[in-house]
Parts: C-alpha cells; sequence; structure tokens
C-alpha cells in the first residue's frame, strides 16, 4: 500500500511540475484554463445565488472560454512539435485551425453576450446586494487584465499566434468588464434617483457596445486563421519588406524571377528563385543564399529562407567577351 501510494505522489509530481513549468508555451494556456475554470464557477454560483442573470450569463462566457483553453492547450502542444515526415512543414497548422475555431464558438457566444448586456441592469439594479456583483465585476476585470499582460509576455517571448490571439482575447474581455463594471454602478445611481428610463436607454447603448466589440475580434482573427489554412500568401507590408531586402541584393545575381510565401503558425516560409551565372558553384549560391538570410531573419526571426537557383542561358556572351553584371561588380 505504501508503495502504490508512493507511486501514486511522484506521477503527481511529475504531472504538476510538467503542466506548471513555467518555461513551456503550454503554461500561459494551462493557467488561462485555472483562470477560467475560477471564473465560471464563481460567475455562475454568485449569479444563482444572487438571482442576477448578467453575473451568471458573465460566468457561462467564462465557461465556454475554458473550452477556448483546452482548444489552446492541444493546439500549442501540437504546434511546438518540429516538422517531420509527416507534416514537412511543422504542425503550425494546428494553431491556425484551433483559432478559427475558437473564433467561430465566440461568434455564436456574442448572442449570449447581448443576453447579457440586456438583461444586465434590470437584474442587478433590483438584486438584494448589487455591490457584491460589483466588486466581483471588478475583481474578475483585473485578473482579466493581468492574465492578459503575461500572456503577451509568453507571446512575444515564443511568437505562437494562438498566444497572441489568446491575450487578445483577455485583453477584450478585461475591456468588456469594465464596461460591464461601469454598467452596474451607473445604472444603480440611475435606478436609485428615479432614472429608470435613462438607465434602460444606457443599458441598450452598452448592449449595442459590447456585441460589437465581441463580434470584431473573432472576425479579425478568424478570417487570419482562414488564409492560413487556405495558404493565402503573406500580407502586403511583409510583401514589400521581403522585396527591399531584395533591393539591396540585386547586384548579387542576374535575375530575380519570383518570391513566394506561406505561414504556418508561427513558421514563416519563404521561397525565392533567383539567375545566378551559369559557371558558380553550388558554395557561391550557398553563401549568397546565407547572406540574404540575415536580412530576412531580423525581419521575421521566425522565417525559414530558402533560394532555388537557376543558371544562366549565357546570353550575356558576345563574341566571346562576357558581359555578366554580377561578375563585372565583383570585378570591381
Amino acid at each position: 500500500m505504501q508503495q502504490r501510494l508512493s507511486y501514486y505522489l511522484q506521477r503527481f509530481s511529475a504531472i504538476t511540475r510538467r503542466w506548471f513549468a513555467f518555461r513551456s508555451p503550454t503554461f500561459i494556456p494551462r493557467i488561462s484554463l485555472l483562470l477560467c475554470v475560477t471564473l465560471a464557477g464563481a460567475g455562475i454560483a454568485l449569479g444563482a445565488s444572487e438571482n442576477s442573470l448578467s453575473i451568471a450569463t458573465n460566468g457561462l462566457i467564462a465557461l465556454v472560454d475554458v473550452l477556448n483553453s483546452m482548444l489552446f492547450i492541444a493546439a500549442v502542444d501540437r504546434a511546438t512539435r518540429d516538422a517531420d515526415a509527416t507534416f514537412n512543414y511543422g504542425y503550425g497548422k494546428y494553431e491556425s485551425l484551433a483559432m478559427l475555431t475558437s473564433a467561430s464558438l465566440l461568434t455564436f457566444v456574442a448572442l449570449y453576450v447581448l443576453v447579457h448586456a440586456i438583461g444586465f441592469m434590470d437584474t442587478t439594479a433590483h438584486g438584494e446586494r448589487p455591490w457584491i456583483l460589483l466588486t466581483f465585476s471588478l475583481g474578475s476585470g483585473a485578473a482579466m487584465y493581468g492574465m492578459a499582460a503575461i500572456t503577451r509576455r509568453y507571446a512575444n517571448k515564443f511568437q505562437y499566434q494562438m498566444l497572441h490571439y489568446d491575450a487578445a482575447l483577455w485583453r477584450l474581455d478585461s475591456f468588456m468588464e469594465l464596461i460591464v463594471s461601469a454598467n452596474i454602478l451607473i445604472g444603480i445611481i440611475l435606478l436609485n434617483t428615479g432614472y429608470g428610463g435613462a438607465a434602460r436607454l444606457l443599458d441598450s447603448a452598452v448592449a449595442v457596445l459590447l456585441v460589437a466589440l465581441a463580434f470584431r475580434l473573432p472576425l479579425k482573427h478568424g478570417r487570419s486563421a482562414l488564409n492560413q489554412i487556405l495558404d493565402r500568401t503573406l500580407d502586403e507590408d511583409m510583401q514589400l519588406k521581403l522585396l527591399g531586402v531584395v533591393s539591396e541584393n540585386l547586384h548579387n545575381f542576374c535575375e530575380f524571377r519570383s518570391i513566394r510565401s506561406r505561414q504556418s503558425g508561427r513558421d514563416i516560409f519563404i521561397e525565392m528563385d533567383v539567375v545566378m551565372p551559369f559557371d558558380y558553384t553550388l558554395e557561391d549560391a550557398y553563401a549568397l543564399e546565407r547572406q540574404i538570410e540575415v536580412p530576412v531573419n531580423e525581419l521575421y526571426p521566425s522565417a525559414i529562407f530558402r533560394m532555388y537557383v537557376t543558371p544562366c542561358p549565357r546570353d550575356c556572351i558576345r563574341e566571346g567577351v562576357c558581359f555578366c553584371p554580377v561578375k563585372n561588380v565583383r570585378n570591381k
């Protein structure tokens, strides 16, 4: 019995260390999961005990965030795997798929936010202990804001899109919770001073604002995730920066043909086709690839750069004299 107990304690200790390994990119989604479970449980329980539809709805939204956090954990855990024979370009698409699924789910949750906002003032203002609801809302908002700041630091460190998306969600949730808190406070004041009509008008305006905010983020990131799944090329500003690197190296090759790019999670795959002198060696081509790769990685640290070289058709040789522009530049 003692050996079995020791075995289970060791297993529990190992699982705990793995779950709370703060240097792992999955650390933040796991902390997010625990916070979402806490907010969901407390919100639903408080909403039921205080007969507050708004707080209960807030708890249900946090419960949906629990599902999102579980989705994020699975996606980041997959995305950290290296490319292999099955997935030559890595597992970054799991991030895009998880973001698209989460965005779709949050779009439907926006309807709950609408119910939350519409029923907010009425139930809170007639509650027996509205200040408890206000305190809970303020505390939730502070926790969400802190979680957004921590997640953003981890996102900048590991450069996973899912973490950037999670940070944006927490930031949006904290901002919406601030609006909710202000709505409760102003609504209590208006209703207690006999301005019930103004309170209901404010409630309607806040409802529209909350729904607009709730829809904005899923639409933005959902579209970005869909573009990545469909292997759409990089944004125009990123393409222009890459072309700037090409223009700085035009003297190093005979002809620039094309540049192709795609993104899989945090990895950006960039492939460039150029024409070089027919008698250049593989070593020369490799040296040029490394030379161009340096500024590309300065722009995008997670970029994987490849250069494909085609030998020139020797059309620069006329009457036995070579007029190769690349060689002329090198010989100067």
